[in-house]
């Protein structure tokens, strides 16, 4: 199974705004090992920078909570989360 940092990593080689007609040719499969160390870092930073939920966030996860039957449905908390933070442009 892939890791998250593989897959961040892969989503910041696709639209990192360099080379773009070089991405086109070249599939991640064959990027050369010491690039592809440097989008993991990257996506590791990604994550770890969303560590910690902004408020917006905390109120979209809040909203995905089954309060009433303690139910968590984590797939869709982390989702709402994830487009919220998405969605925020500053």
């Amino acid at each position: 199974m892939e890791s998250m940092i593989e897959r961040v990593a892969r989503a910041i080689y696709k639209t990192e705004p360099f080379e773009v007609r070089l991405r086109e040719e070249r599939p991640w499969v064959d990027v050369h090992e010491r690039q592809k160390v440097g989008f993991r870092i990257k996506a590791q930073a990604a994550i770890e920078a969303m560590r910690v939920p902004t408020q917006e966030m905390r109120v979209a996860m809040g909203s995905k909570m089954d309060w009433v039957n303690g139910h968590a449905d984590w797939e869709a908390i982390f989702g709402a989360a994830i487009d919220t933070a998405v969605k925020q442009q500053e």
